[in-house]
């Protein structure tokens, strides 16, 4: 079960990660649409607060994973 998870959540996170460059370099090569480091970087700097908290318990979530991992 949990190898069947990891499978997903990686297939996902690949995914993911396939979309936003797609993305991005489309909003790079055409210029119509504002490219997501820029969309990122205003949110950011609107709710800085939010972001920290986010980024931390993200931190925290990927390290108990990885600490885990070996014990499956």
């Amino acid at each position: 079960m949990t190898g069947a998870f990891l499978a997903v959540g990686g297939a996902t996170l690949a995914l993911g990660l396939c979309i936003i460059a797609t993305y991005e370099a489309y909003a790079l090569y055409t210029g119509s649409v504002p490219p997501i480091t820029s969309i990122i970087r205003e949110n950011i700097s609107a709710h800085p607060h939010a972001a920290c908290s986010i980024f931390g318990v993200a931190g925290v979530l990927i390290g108990w994973l990885i600490g885990h991992l070996g014990k499956y």
